[in-house]
């Protein structure tokens, strides 16, 4: 075990991401904190600035983090950029769109890409350009279900894991292809990669508990 997490816990209000080989949190109070993994260290940061809403996104490009979005009420577009070298925030162009936690989001390749609905019906895949400050959007094919997924990063594409219907292979600006899916259906379970190797598994299925653990090579999709 490591050293516990010192900070204020909401579930709804927690955000992660790692970034500069570190994990950067946003949690309740917009309360912003670095762990260092060498160290086995928690140290807060500045807060984040935005407003206090639950379910924010969270992304890393290039080694700086961007958190933005989120609801309370009503869809915040507001969109930050933290600059960990000099533990600063940066206002930036508003999303455009409603982008939260529930949104796939991720950075690839110096850009933020972000899955989403406007309206709660039309897909849209927005993307983030951090050198011009400017968001693109273009409509897509996507599942129903937006929520719940877990993102695994490669190399040179991207696989979206829901846990119970669907495997998606993202080249992002390139293509979207889902894979079978023939695993045990599942909630609340975990997705990482390592060294270009991703992993899955446990969670729930209703009332029962999962604790079986698959190896995923995507050399092989």
């Amino acid at each position: 075990q490591k050293t516990n997490f010192p900070g204020t816990l909401s579930y709804n209000m927690l955000t992660a991401v790692t970034a500069n080989d570190r994990a950067y949190l946003v949690v309740e109070g917009n309360q912003f904190w670095e762990y260092d993994p060498v160290q086995n260290k928690w140290q807060r940061k500045n807060d984040y600035p935005g407003q206090v809403v639950s379910d924010r996104m969270i992304m890393d490009i290039d080694n700086k983090i961007y958190v933005g979005g989120g609801y309370l009420g009503i869809n915040s577009p507001e969109f930050w950029e933290y600059n960990p070298v000099v533990d600063s925030w940066t206002r930036k162009a508003n999303t455009p769109g409603n982008l939260q936690a529930y949104s796939i989001q991720f950075g690839f390749n110096g850009k933020g890409y972000a899955y989403s609905s406007i309206n709660g019906s039309e897909k849209f895949e927005f993307v983030y350009d951090p050198v011009t400050d400017n968001w693109t959007t273009k409509p897509i094919s996507w599942p129903a279900d937006l929520g719940a997924w877990q993102i695994l990063k490669f190399d040179n594409y991207v696989f979206a894991l829901n846990g119970h219907s669907a495997i998606y292979k993202i080249t992002p600006d390139v293509s979207m292809i889902e894979l079978p899916y023939a695993r045990t259906s599942r909630f609340n379970f975990v997705g990482f990669s390592i060294s270009n190797i991703g992993y899955m598994g446990l969670g729930r299925n209703g009332p029962w508990i999962l604790n079986d653990f698959w190896k995923f090579d995507p050399e092989r999709f």
